[in-house]
């Protein structure tokens, strides 16, 4: 068995969109294997190129979703929608709203900085949406 080192053409689609990258691999016998840790510029450089492109599908909802770490249930409490909403949009049942999926995009972005700004911005808004305020008029 002999074994060398060399990269790989990675492929990913999502929807209609088909993504490619070098990657480092090792090959044995000539079949590549590619560890997955070096996959992940590969996968940063997809969210990247989504959330810049504005790239709307239900295919790109759901990647975005997985690489934002949000639960369904989670993004559907951050937006203030039942559940069943994120799965419509996640298979094309119901139009994806445009606002939602940009903030979902900065949310994948950001986590891949190693940041939380919008997540937090947003749990925030919602947690202030929760809470009444009593005004009396001057």
């Amino acid at each position: 068995m002999t074994k060398r080192k060399g990269t790989h053409l990675a492929r990913m689609a999502i929807g209609e969109l088909e993504f490619v990258m070098e990657v480092p691999a090792v090959f044995k016998d000539e079949k590549p294997s590619v560890d997955l840790d070096d996959l992940q510029p590969f996968t940063q450089a997809i969210v990247r190129w989504l959330a810049a492109h504005g790239a709307r599908s239900p295919e790109s909802f759901k990647f975005l979703r997985a690489q934002s770490g949000l639960s369904s249930r989670a993004l559907a409490d951050l937006f203030a929608v039942e559940p069943e909403t994120i799965s419509r949009w996640a298979s094309g049942q119901n139009r994806l709203n445009p606002v939602v999926w940009d903030a979902l995009a900065q949310i994948a972005v950001e986590r891949i900085e190693g940041r939380t700004d919008t997540f937090e911005r947003l749990r925030d808004q919602r947690e202030f949406d929760a809470q009444t305020v009593e005004l009396k008029a001057s």
